[in-house]
């Protein structure tokens, strides 16, 4: 058995207080998407914020927001403007954003503008990647212009083709068109057919003279 004195008491007494009173940590919430339209759902409308959506209905309107999850079940028929997107339903219209990920089922038409795309679904219409665009075994492109510095192809791509760094064809992939590429690389197995030549950067335009405005003095006096 143990004796305490009134200060062991005390300091017992403030040590189990302290104790008590200690927050009980909580587990850490993973972030939810904060808009979701669901299966068999329609909605018309713009979109704008700095949050997240995911469509698995259909959405006839624009997407201005962070980030975009478009579900297999889920069409678009308007723009996106946002940083991240994915995109497994389909998407009628233009996007313009940081990362695009198009899987196997997802199909886009019109123009797309992004900094890097993997593609593994499909896509018909422009293409401009500011870095990297990259094909894999089940991606389709079908572009009246493709436009990346470096363009990787597992797949298939039909179109008018500019790789201003590299064009690297693996051993599945398939290029077809008016290509023009700094340097190719293709294994065995891939094939390159169309027309090809050598990249060139575009030449930068001397500004154009301004035109300054004479002042003329009358000397003459009366």
């Amino acid at each position: 058995m143990a004796f305490f004195n009134s200060k062991e008491k005390e300091k017992e007494r403030r040590k189990f207080t302290k104790e008590v009173s200690k927050p009980t940590p909580q587990p850490k919430q993973k972030r939810t998407v904060a808009t979701v339209i669901s299966k068999n759902i329609k909605v018309s409308g713009t979109f704008t914020g700095s949050d997240a959506i995911k469509v698995d209905g259909v959405l006839d309107g624009d997407i201005l927001l962070d980030s975009v999850s478009i579900g297999a079940t889920g069409v678009v028929n308007g723009s996106i403007k946002a940083k991240h997107v994915s995109i497994e339903g389909k998407l009628n219209g233009n996007i313009t954003c940081n990362d695009l990920r198009i899987t196997r089922l997802g199909k886009v038409s019109d123009r797309v503008h992004v900094q890097n795309l993997i593609l593994e679904g499909e896509v018909t219409g422009e293409i401009y990647a500011e870095k990297t665009i990259t094909v894999t075994e089940t991606g389709r492109a079908d572009a009246k212009r493709l436009e990346s510095k470096r363009v990787i192809v597992n797949g298939k791509i039909d179109g008018k083709i500019t790789a201003s760094e590299l064009l690297d064809v693996g051993k599945n992939g398939f290029v077809q068109g008016e290509i023009t590429v700094k340097n190719i690389k293709t294994e065995e197995g891939g094939r390159v057919i169309g027309t090809m030549v050598n990249y060139t950067p575009p030449a930068i335009k001397a500004p154009a003279p301004t035109k300054k405005k004479v002042e003329v003095i009358d000397t003459k006096t009366v």
